[in-house]
């Protein structure tokens, strides 16, 4: 596999930690752990753009919506602070596609075709960002270097 898909980026991360209540917190989430996806030597189709709260998921919201439709996630509008928000939460469905992901993976490590399981990853990682808000991932060292490198509207 040259790249992994966001896909499993995406759901693995949400599979791991149930639901992720507000946009900030999700796009900061998974600017995070494909970070340490990419400490691990995997690389992934995700790409990210620069905006005034740093690295955004580009194409989120329409590939949810995708995801919502498939019965994957369900999608919660909420408002926070008299601010619109969304609540991320995986369904059953999407964690038995999440588990059978996690099942291949681990086959191809068992027969040598990869080192390492990226769902594991993602679980240890989105595992320890969890109980942490938006804003507090947002000051996180690895969303304040991609700030200071990346000029708004910049593709990552």
């Amino acid at each position: 596999m040259d790249k992994l898909p966001k896909e499993i980026v995406r759901l693995g991360t949400l599979s791991n930690v149930d639901n992720l209540e507000g946009n900030m917190k999700i796009h900061k989430t998974l600017y995070a752990v494909n970070e340490k996806l990419k400490e691990e030597q995997i690389k992934t189709r995700m790409v990210f753009v620069r905006n005034f709260h740093g690295p955004t998921d580009e194409g989120l919201s329409k590939d949810m919506l995708k995801y919502e439709k498939m019965d994957l996630v369900e999608l919660e509008e909420l408002y926070l602070y008299s601010q619109k928000s969304t609540r991320y939460k995986i369904t059953q469905k999407g964690k038995r596609w999440v588990n059978g992901i996690s099942i291949f993976f681990e086959k191809l490590k068992d027969k040598g075709l990869i080192s390492k399981n990226p769902i594991n990853i993602i679980n240890v990682e989105s595992e320890s960002l969890k109980d942490l808000s938006g804003s507090q991932i947002a000051d996180s060292e690895c969303v304040q270097e991609f700030k200071q490198k990346n000029a708004l509207g910049v593709k990552r």
